[in-house]
């Protein structure tokens, strides 16, 4: 691969990349104990401010992590306009979950490896602990690993751009919020919100392959549940995972009667140009 197509690997961030994000996703619970005591010494506002946090941690989860990092970055599962792919990375920088570029790339291996011992994070061939708090560096993001992985992200300018400059855009969400809205918007708009995706992707990453239902078996070591618990705590988004591992080329995970995919419709109703697959489910 020539370098003009590698710009945006310099040897500054491919030393520095990986650690960096790892830290900063291994002290994102510091955010929350944070706020607790925050909340108690500054209680005039609580309620207000962790009410903000829930509804920000909604458009991190189901707009910034499931519709765009998920769905569309990691399975191109639906085609949408520039501008509404712009608007769902606009909620995903702040979700400070790596650059779309690292959180595609990292997706498609554990679909490709599902469970199996080169899965980045599977609870059956790592600790779950490790899992569950991203001490596993198979978390990490390692360039050109694995060519297939990084299919149509690559030559992306906009997939470069974020990537080239992941923390100096997170750096200026962090300014931003931080000079115009004050500390607390930042902490609870932003650092509390982000933290929260990482637990709530953590249930999925460790619950849903371990506990609930299946409707279809999906290879011989993938062991995908899907979990209704999981699926409320995530806003009705990453519930539906072995539903999801059977078809995940498809914008929508529901299947079966019953089943409830909100994440679906909000691209149907508001991202949708085209899907990549008809949906056969009702």
């Amino acid at each position: 691969m020539n370098q003009k197509k590698r710009f945006f690997y310099n040897p500054y961030l491919e030393n520095l990349y990986s650690p960096i994000m790892r830290f900063l996703i291994i002290i994102k619970p510091l955010f929350v104990l944070f706020g607790i005591f925050y909340s108690i010494k500054n209680s005039s506002n609580v309620t207000t401010m962790w009410t903000l946090s829930l509804i920000i941690c909604f458009f991190m989860i189901v707009l910034g992590t499931d519709i765009g990092l998920h769905r569309y970055d990691a399975h191109r599962s639906f085609k949408t306009s520039k501008i509404k792919r712009i608007f769902l990375l606009f909620w995903s920088i702040p979700c400070m979950s790596g650059s779309p570029l690292h959180w595609a790339v990292v997706h498609r291996k554990h679909h490709a490896e599902c469970d199996s011992e080169d899965d980045p994070h599977s609870p059956h061939s790592i600790p779950w602990w490790k899992v569950w708090f991203y001490l596993h560096p198979a978390y990490e993001f390692v360039p050109l690993e694995n060519k297939k992985y990084f299919k149509g992200l690559i030559s992306d300018k906009i997939y470069q751009f974020t990537h080239a400059y992941y923390f100096l855009l997170v750096s200026l969400y962090v300014f931003s919020l931080w000079y115009f809205l004050g500390f607390e918007w930042l902490l609870f708009g932003m650092l509390i919100p982000s933290a929260i995706v990482d637990c709530q992707m953590a249930f999925v990453n460790v619950i849903c392959h371990m506990y609930g239902y299946e409707n279809y078996k999906t290879g011989k070591q993938c062991q995908s549940k899907n979990n209704w618990l999981v699926h409320f705590l995530t806003f009705f988004s990453f519930g539906l995972h072995n539903n999801h591992h059977w078809d995940p080329g498809n914008h929508r995970t529901s299947k079966k009667k019953g089943e409830i995919d909100l994440s679906a419709w909000i691209i149907e109703v508001f991202f949708l140009e085209k899907s990549r697959k008809v949906d056969s489910a009702g």
